[in-house]
């Protein structure tokens, strides 16, 4: 047998702690601004963290409102009113290797 690549599996991480490259994952999260609101994930979502500013997070998204492209999000963890943002980050399972593979 081949030797396998390495598999993701992902470690939950405290949102405050996100950095791009981490994996944000909403159900039914909506936030509420000064002059905006928006619904991430109905019934839920992934993204990816591209950057932060404190309180303001860039992701890396798709499928928003039916566009299959990846595009940017920009949040506010302030002005999340409901709902729940987890964060994750990736770590590498380890890879098995057969010795008898050519």
């Amino acid at each position: 047998m081949p030797a396998r690549h390495p598999e993701l599996a992902r470690q939950a991480i405290a949102l405050e702690q996100a950095k791009p490259g981490d994996i944000v994952h909403f159900e039914n999260a909506i936030f509420v601004g000064l002059n905006y609101w928006m619904i991430m994930g109905t019934p839920d979502q992934w993204a990816i963290v591209y950057l932060v500013r404190g309180n303001e997070v860039i992701l890396l998204d798709q499928d928003v409102n039916g566009v299959k492209q990846v595009q940017y999000t920009t949040i506010n963890l302030a002005d999340l009113h409901s709902g729940t943002v987890s964060a994750y980050r990736p770590v590498a399972k380890e890879t098995s290797i057969d010795s008898n593979a050519s």
